[in-house]
Parts: structure tokens; sequence; C-alpha cells
């Protein structure tokens, strides 16, 4: 059976990275759908703006980016991996 995972990489500045499993879903429009709702919950709550430079048809990955377009020194990535689990 395949699983999706949603995987949240934060880059904090003056921080070590990391990586949190947002969780793990059936289908990959679920995966879809709850990672388009974190990104639009960091975008309105919490400053960050997204990624203009992304490209429509690459949608499981997702660059969020805090206060400004391009800000390498804060930004989350959002991932959705397939995995196969017995």
């Amino acid at each position: 059976m395949k699983v999706y995972i949603l995987l949240e990489e934060v880059y904090p500045q003056c921080e070590n990275p990391y990586s949190e499993i947002i969780g793990a879903y059936k289908t990959i429009k679920e995966a879809q759908k709850e990672q388009e709702n974190t990104i639009q919950d960091n975008i309105e709550n919490f400053g960050f703006v997204r990624d203009e430079n992304a490209s429509k048809s690459f949608k499981n990955d997702t660059i969020i980016f805090y206060n400004y377009q391009e800000n390498w020194d804060n930004y989350i990535e959002y991932r959705i991996i397939e995995k196969e689990v017995s």
C-alpha cells in the first residue's frame, strides 16, 4: 500500500535546520490539501510569502520565505514523499 508523507523542512535564521513530519496520507490529494492548508496558515498568520519562482507543475515541493521573496536566511520547504508500506 502506498502512503504519502508530508514533510516540513525548516531553515530558520540563527538556528539549526530541522525537519518535521506533518502527517501520512492515503492519497496524494489529501497530502496536497494539507500542504496547502499549512502553507496558507503560515502566510496568513506568520508573515511568510510563497516562492514566486516556483513551477506550478512541481506541486509536491514548495518553498515559502519569511517576510520577503528569496529570504534564504529564513524559509520552509514542504515536500510530499511517496512510500510503499506493508
